[in-house]
């Protein structure tokens, strides 16, 4: 049985085989899979891997992967203006489909880390409206911290948005629904000072989960129900 290392050199030789038949998006595929921590990548090679399908063709797993790779350190070249038009060709080449398939995942990460890029000003003076419609774009595509930053800019007037409530928890229930804990404890938040009587059991189930994921505000929160109405707060696992 071969071991991991013979596995992950024989991946390597199937997507430069891959390259060199015309087969650029599964290699793109594979690529991405060696990218992983549990493959121990290569940086260096897999950058070069990508560069060599980039430079034949649109893929767009390729090119949101590189320009990832090119604003990470492990990637031995820092190039954000490069990141920023190959970001931009994905967003421009990749149309989503509002099924929740590989297009829109690629779509909600090449508009999330646009944003990004936006927002810090990293290859133009900072934009944070356009920043702003890129995390939209990410996070009607189900992108868990885009959702979160359009909720927070919602609730809080940032972005040069408007304070709305309404979307403001809209927003959170997808970032919620896609794992972040923070915004998970701020839906519950919100339940809570609505107007309405909450849902207790859907405010206790979002507080639990956010802090068994690691949230402290959750956490406190927790205690602090606990010892203001005797509720019994099952402990952390």
């Amino acid at each position: 049985m071969p071991d991991k290392d013979d596995v992950i050199r024989r991946a390597y030789d199937l997507a430069e085989g891959h390259i060199a038949t015309g087969r650029y998006e599964e290699a793109s595929r594979v690529i991405a899979a060696l990218l992983s921590p549990d493959a121990n990548p290569n940086p260096h090679h897999l950058r070069l891997l990508l560069e060599e399908i980039v430079a034949i063709t649109f893929e767009p797993t390729a090119h949101i992967n590189l320009a990832i790779m090119l604003l990470t350190a492990d990637s031995g070249e820092h190039d954000a203006e490069r990141a920023f038009e190959l970001l931009s060709e994905a967003v421009d080449g990749v149309e989503p489909d509002g099924e929740g398939g590989e297009a829109d995942r690629l779509a909600g990460v090449a508009h999330e880390t646009l944003a990004d890029l936006y927002l810090r000003g990293d290859v133009a003076p900072a934009d944070p409206e356009t920043a702003f419609r890129h995390y939209l774009a990410a996070a009607e595509l189900g992108r868990g911290q885009a959702a979160h930053n359009v909720a927070v800019a919602f609730e809080q007037g940032l972005f040069d948005q408007p304070v709305d409530r309404d979307s403001a928890k809209r927003y959170l229930n997808i970032a919620a629904d896609a794992g972040v804990a923070a915004a998970m404890t701020s839906l519950a938040l919100m339940h809570l000072d609505d107007l309405d009587a909450p849902d207790e059991v859907r405010v206790m189930d979002l507080l639990e989960q956010a802090r068994d994921l690691g949230d402290e505000r959750a956490a406190e929160v927790l205690e602090q129900l606990r010892e203001d109405t005797g509720l019994t707060v099952p402990e952390d696992e």
